[in-house]
Protein backbone atom coordinates (compact mmCIF):
# COMPACT_ATOMS: atom_id res chain seq x y z
CA UNK A 1 0.00 0.00 0.00
CA UNK A 2 1.19 3.57 -0.58
CA UNK A 3 2.34 5.96 2.11
CA UNK A 4 -0.30 7.60 4.23
CA UNK A 5 -0.37 11.38 3.90
CA UNK A 6 1.64 11.76 7.11
CA UNK A 7 4.17 9.09 6.12
CA UNK A 8 4.66 10.71 2.72
CA UNK A 9 5.23 14.11 4.32
CA UNK A 10 7.86 12.68 6.66
CA UNK A 11 9.50 10.67 3.88
CA UNK A 12 9.61 13.64 1.52
CA UNK A 13 11.25 15.77 4.19
CA UNK A 14 13.88 13.14 4.98
CA UNK A 15 14.54 12.48 1.29
CA UNK A 16 14.99 16.17 0.56
CA UNK A 17 17.50 16.50 3.42
CA UNK A 18 19.38 13.34 2.42
CA UNK A 19 19.83 14.45 -1.19
CA UNK A 20 21.71 17.53 0.04
CA UNK A 21 24.01 15.76 2.48
CA UNK A 22 27.54 14.50 2.01
CA UNK A 23 28.53 11.04 3.24
CA UNK A 24 28.30 11.96 6.92
CA UNK A 25 26.02 14.53 8.54
CA UNK A 26 23.27 12.21 9.81
CA UNK A 27 22.92 10.44 6.46
CA UNK A 28 22.74 6.99 8.10
CA UNK A 29 20.07 8.16 10.53
CA UNK A 30 17.97 9.65 7.72
CA UNK A 31 18.35 6.54 5.58
CA UNK A 32 17.12 4.19 8.30
CA UNK A 33 14.28 6.59 9.08
CA UNK A 34 13.14 6.30 5.45
CA UNK A 35 13.62 2.52 5.48
CA UNK A 36 11.38 2.34 8.56
CA UNK A 37 8.67 4.35 6.80
CA UNK A 38 8.89 2.06 3.77
CA UNK A 39 8.56 -0.94 6.08
CA UNK A 40 5.55 0.54 7.90
CA UNK A 41 3.81 1.34 4.61
CA UNK A 42 4.32 -2.21 3.32
CA UNK A 43 6.16 -1.11 0.17
CA UNK A 44 8.79 -3.80 0.51
CA UNK A 45 9.18 -7.54 0.85
CA UNK A 46 11.73 -9.46 2.90
CA UNK A 47 12.65 -12.73 1.28
CA UNK A 48 15.49 -15.13 0.67
CA UNK A 49 16.59 -14.87 -2.97
CA UNK A 50 19.15 -17.08 -4.75
CA UNK A 51 22.38 -15.17 -5.50
CA UNK A 52 22.02 -15.25 -9.28
CA UNK A 53 18.56 -13.67 -9.07
CA UNK A 54 19.99 -10.58 -7.38
CA UNK A 55 21.90 -8.26 -9.68
CA UNK A 56 23.82 -5.05 -9.06
CA UNK A 57 21.91 -1.78 -8.96
CA UNK A 58 23.43 0.93 -11.20
CA UNK A 59 23.69 3.22 -8.15
CA UNK A 60 25.81 0.69 -6.28
CA UNK A 61 29.21 2.26 -5.50
CA UNK A 62 27.82 5.59 -6.80
CA UNK A 63 27.57 4.23 -10.31
CA UNK A 64 31.07 2.77 -10.51
CA UNK A 65 31.19 -0.78 -11.79
CA UNK A 66 32.02 -3.49 -9.30
CA UNK A 67 35.48 -4.99 -9.85
CA UNK A 68 35.83 -8.77 -9.90
CA UNK A 69 39.20 -8.82 -8.14
CA UNK A 70 37.88 -6.66 -5.30
CA UNK A 71 34.75 -8.82 -4.99
CA UNK A 72 36.81 -12.00 -4.68
CA UNK A 73 39.26 -10.35 -2.27
CA UNK A 74 36.35 -9.53 0.03
CA UNK A 75 34.93 -13.03 -0.43
CA UNK A 76 38.27 -14.55 0.46
CA UNK A 77 38.41 -12.46 3.63
CA UNK A 78 34.92 -13.58 4.62
CA UNK A 79 35.84 -17.20 3.94
CA UNK A 80 38.95 -16.88 6.08
CA UNK A 81 37.25 -15.34 9.11
CA UNK A 82 34.12 -17.48 8.82
CA UNK A 83 30.77 -16.60 7.25
CA UNK A 84 27.74 -15.77 9.38
CA UNK A 85 24.38 -14.33 8.39
CA UNK A 86 24.93 -11.64 11.02
CA UNK A 87 27.31 -10.07 8.49
CA UNK A 88 24.45 -9.06 6.26
CA UNK A 89 20.89 -9.25 7.50
CA UNK A 90 17.98 -7.43 5.81
CA UNK A 91 18.96 -4.23 7.61
CA UNK A 92 21.98 -4.12 5.28
CA UNK A 93 21.01 -6.45 2.43
CA UNK A 94 18.88 -3.79 0.76
CA UNK A 95 17.85 -4.09 -2.87
CA UNK A 96 15.39 -2.57 -5.32
CA UNK A 97 12.81 -4.57 -7.22
CA UNK A 98 13.34 -4.77 -10.98
CA UNK A 99 10.90 -2.48 -12.74
CA UNK A 100 8.69 -3.94 -15.50
CA UNK A 101 9.34 -0.79 -17.52
CA UNK A 102 13.13 -0.57 -17.19
CA UNK A 103 16.01 -2.98 -17.76
CA UNK A 104 18.61 -0.73 -16.09
CA UNK A 105 19.45 -3.20 -13.30
CA UNK A 106 19.74 -6.11 -15.68
CA UNK A 107 21.86 -4.21 -18.18
CA UNK A 108 24.23 -2.93 -15.50
CA UNK A 109 24.55 -6.43 -14.02
CA UNK A 110 25.19 -8.12 -17.35
CA UNK A 111 27.75 -5.50 -18.39
CA UNK A 112 29.58 -5.77 -15.07
CA UNK A 113 29.62 -9.55 -14.79
CA UNK A 114 30.65 -10.06 -18.42
CA UNK A 115 33.69 -7.84 -17.80
CA UNK A 116 35.59 -10.54 -15.90
CA UNK A 117 35.63 -14.37 -15.56
CA UNK A 118 35.86 -13.79 -11.80
CA UNK A 119 32.10 -13.12 -11.77
CA UNK A 120 29.23 -15.57 -12.17
CA UNK A 121 27.49 -15.78 -15.52
CA UNK A 122 24.08 -14.09 -15.46
CA UNK A 123 21.29 -14.73 -17.95
CA UNK A 124 18.82 -12.08 -19.20
CA UNK A 125 15.39 -12.29 -17.66
CA UNK A 126 16.50 -13.98 -14.43
CA UNK A 127 17.21 -10.96 -12.20
CA UNK A 128 14.54 -9.97 -9.67
CA UNK A 129 16.29 -7.16 -7.78
CA UNK A 130 19.40 -5.00 -7.77
CA UNK A 131 21.56 -4.71 -4.66
CA UNK A 132 22.55 -1.45 -3.03
CA UNK A 133 23.93 -3.22 0.05
CA UNK A 134 25.79 -6.53 0.46
CA UNK A 135 26.47 -6.55 -3.27
CA UNK A 136 30.04 -7.85 -3.05
CA UNK A 137 28.93 -10.66 -0.74
CA UNK A 138 26.10 -11.67 -3.07
CA UNK A 139 28.36 -11.60 -6.12
CA UNK A 140 30.86 -13.82 -4.30
CA UNK A 141 28.09 -16.29 -3.48
CA UNK A 142 27.03 -16.28 -7.13
CA UNK A 143 30.63 -16.77 -8.27
CA UNK A 144 31.05 -19.72 -5.89
CA UNK A 145 27.84 -21.24 -7.24
CA UNK A 146 29.18 -20.93 -10.79
CA UNK A 147 32.69 -22.17 -9.89
CA UNK A 148 34.06 -18.94 -11.37
CA UNK A 149 37.75 -18.46 -12.10
CA UNK A 150 39.87 -17.49 -9.10
CA UNK A 151 43.49 -16.72 -8.24
CA UNK A 152 43.01 -17.94 -4.65
CA UNK A 153 44.47 -21.44 -4.77
CA UNK A 154 43.20 -22.32 -1.28
CA UNK A 155 39.62 -21.67 -2.45
CA UNK A 156 40.02 -24.01 -5.42
CA UNK A 157 40.48 -27.72 -5.97
CA UNK A 158 44.10 -28.57 -6.93
CA UNK A 159 45.09 -27.31 -10.40
CA UNK A 160 41.55 -26.21 -11.28
CA UNK A 161 41.73 -22.46 -10.66
CA UNK A 162 38.00 -22.27 -9.94
CA UNK A 163 36.07 -21.47 -6.80
CA UNK A 164 35.09 -24.68 -5.03
CA UNK A 165 31.82 -24.65 -3.08
CA UNK A 166 32.82 -27.78 -1.17
CA UNK A 167 36.05 -26.18 0.05
CA UNK A 168 34.68 -22.71 0.72
CA UNK A 169 31.58 -23.83 2.66
CA UNK A 170 33.13 -26.85 4.39
CA UNK A 171 31.81 -27.31 7.95
CA UNK A 172 29.59 -24.22 7.62
CA UNK A 173 26.01 -25.19 6.74
CA UNK A 174 24.88 -21.56 7.04
CA UNK A 175 27.45 -20.52 4.42
CA UNK A 176 26.43 -23.34 2.07
CA UNK A 177 22.76 -22.39 2.37
CA UNK A 178 23.57 -18.75 1.63
CA UNK A 179 25.61 -19.71 -1.43
CA UNK A 180 22.91 -22.03 -2.80
CA UNK A 181 19.68 -20.41 -1.64
CA UNK A 182 20.75 -16.83 -0.92
CA UNK A 183 20.41 -14.43 1.98
CA UNK A 184 17.30 -12.56 3.13
CA UNK A 185 16.89 -9.28 1.28
CA UNK A 186 14.92 -6.13 2.09
CA UNK A 187 13.51 -5.52 -1.39
CA UNK A 188 12.00 -2.09 -1.98
CA UNK A 189 9.16 -1.95 -4.49
CA UNK A 190 10.05 -0.45 -7.85
CA UNK A 191 7.38 2.25 -7.48
CA UNK A 192 9.42 3.83 -4.67
CA UNK A 193 12.46 4.23 -6.91
CA UNK A 194 10.29 5.70 -9.65
CA UNK A 195 9.04 8.35 -7.22
CA UNK A 196 12.40 8.87 -5.49
CA UNK A 197 15.11 8.16 -8.08
CA UNK A 198 17.99 9.28 -5.82
CA UNK A 199 17.05 6.87 -3.03
CA UNK A 200 19.29 3.97 -4.20
CA UNK A 201 22.29 6.31 -4.17
CA UNK A 202 21.36 7.63 -0.72
CA UNK A 203 21.09 4.08 0.64
CA UNK A 204 24.39 2.86 -0.77
CA UNK A 205 26.21 5.96 0.51
CA UNK A 206 24.69 5.57 3.96
CA UNK A 207 25.57 1.87 4.12
CA UNK A 208 29.10 2.70 3.08
CA UNK A 209 29.37 5.24 5.89
CA UNK A 210 27.98 2.67 8.35
CA UNK A 211 30.54 0.14 7.16
CA UNK A 212 33.46 2.47 7.78
CA UNK A 213 32.10 3.54 11.16
CA UNK A 214 31.77 -0.12 12.09
CA UNK A 215 35.39 -0.75 11.11
CA UNK A 216 36.45 2.07 13.45
CA UNK A 217 34.58 0.43 16.32
CA UNK A 218 36.32 -2.93 15.94
CA UNK A 219 39.13 -3.32 18.51
CA UNK A 220 42.66 -3.55 17.08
Amino acid sequence: MPFTADQKRLFDEAYEKATKLDAGDKLVQLMYFMIDLIKKSGQRVEMKIPPKQVGIHPSNRSGKKMVGAVMQKKGNKISNVGFTLKLCGPDRAIAFEVSPTSNAIEQHTLTTTKSSPLFAKYEPGTIRAGSTGCGHLNQFHAAVNDAATTSYAHLSLPDEGRLSKSIITKDNAEFEDAVVNGITWFVIKFQIEESYPLLPNIIQRALNVEHHVGEGLVPN
